[in-house]
C-alpha cells in the first residue's frame, strides 16, 4: 500500500461528554482510517470484570468501529479488575489486537518499506508508579500485578531488546500507556525512563506514542518524537503550573486524538479536537 493511516488515542473508555465529541470527530476519518492504537486504560474507573463485561459493547463497539482493526495496550486502570480478560477476548472478536502484554505487528508499504509497531506493557516495566497507582485504586488488585510483573517484566525486556535489534524496518514506533517524557501532571517513572530512552535512540526508534496524561503532547529528543495522546475522554488543566519541557514542540490542555498518516518518506502526526478541528501539524522525512 502507498500509506498508512491510524488514529492514536489512550485513556479513552469513560463515557464523557469529550469522550462523545471525540468519538463524532474519529468518526470523520472512518473511511481513510488503517486502525486505531488504543493507549492504554481502555476502560475506566477499574478495565473489564471478563470477556463479557457490558463495557464491551457499551464503549469498545461504539467508539471504534468493529469493521477496522483495534491494537491495544493495557494502562493501569485496566489492571484493576481483570487484564487477562482484555487479552483473551482477542480470541472472540477479530477486532480486538492485543495478543499479549507485548507483542509486535509489520506494515508493509510501497518501495520495500514496513513500519514495525512494537507495543509495550508499561505495567509492567514501570512498577515505580503501578504500584503506588494500584495501591490508592484497589489494593486486590496488588496480587494478580505482583505475580505477573514476576512472571513477564525482565521477559518483556529481553524480548523488547530483541524485537529492536533485529528490526529492518524504514520507521519504527513503539507504543505504551506511560510516558517515558511529559508536560503533565503524573508522576514520571524514572525506571521506565532509564530502561526505554537508551533503546529508542540506540534503535532509531522514529516515535513513542502513550496517553496517561490526559493532554496532548509532542516532544522530541535524540531524534525520537515523543507523542503523548490521552485526552478522549477527559482532559487535565495545568492548574497554574508549568511543565514546559525544553523539548517541547506542542502542548495542549485541551481533549483531543492524534491522527497519522504513513508513507515510505513521510511520517505526518496532527493532533484533533473533539470538534475536528486540526490542533498542530507535524510531518518527519526520511529517504
Amino acid at each position: 500500500m502507498e500509506k498508512i493511516t491510524f488514529i492514536a488515542t489512550g485513556d479513552w473508555g469513560m463515557p464523557t461528554s469529550s469522550f462523545y465529541n471525540n468519538l463524532n470527530s474519529v468518526a470523520k476519518h472512518k473511511s481513510t482510517t488503517s486502525f486505531y492504537l488504543l493507549l492504554g486504560d481502555n476502560f475506566y474507573p477499574s478495565g473489564v470484570t471478563s470477556t463479557e463485561d457490558p463495557q464491551w459493547e457499551k464503549m469498545y463497539k461504539i467508539a471504534f468501529p468493529i469493521d477496522i482493526p483495534s491494537f491495544a495496550v493495557l494502562g493501569n486502570h485496566d489492571y484493576v479488575k481483570n487484564p487477562q480478560a482484555q487479552i483473551a477476548y482477542s480470541s472472540l472478536q477479530p477486532s480486538w489486537k492485543m495478543p499479549f502484554h507485548y507483542y509486535d505487528m509489520i506494515t508493509h508499504l510501497t518501495n520495500n518499506s514496513t513500519v514495525h509497531f512494537i507495543f509495550l506493557d508499561t505495567c509492567l516495566l514501570a512498577e515505580d508508579i503501578t504500584l503506588p497507582l494500584l495501591r490508592n485504586t484497589d489494593t486486590r488488585a496488588l496480587p494478580t500485578y505482583q505475580q505477573l510483573l514476576r512472571t513477564y517484566k525482565k521477559k518483556q525486556e529481553e524480548w523488547l531488546r530483541g524485537v529492536l535489534r533485529t528490526s529492518t524496518a524504514k520507521w519504527k514506533i513503539v507504543c505504551g500507556h506511560y510516558p517515558v517524557f511529559s508536560n503533565g501532571p503524573h508522576t514520571i517513572s524514572r525506571s521506565l525512563q532509564e530502561f526505554l530512552a537508551p533503546l529508542l535512540k540506540l534503535y532509531a526508534v522514529d516515535f513513542y506514542l502513550s496517553g496517561h496524561d490526559h493532554n496532548l503532547q509532542h516532544m522530541i529528543k535524540n531524534n525520537t518524537n515523543f507523542v503523548v495522546a490521552g485526552a478522549f475522554c477527559s482532559n487535565h488543566m495545568h492548574n497554574g503550573i508549568s511543565y514546559e519541557h525544553i523539548n517541547s514542540r506542542f502542548q495542549s490542555s485541551r481533549s483531543g486524538y492524534a491522527r497519522f498518516e504513513i508513507t515510505p518518506n513521510i511520517a505526518t502526526l496532527q493532533f484533533f479536537s473533539g470538534d475536528h478541528h486540526v490542533l498542530y501539524s507535524y510531518s518527519s522525512s526520511k529517504l
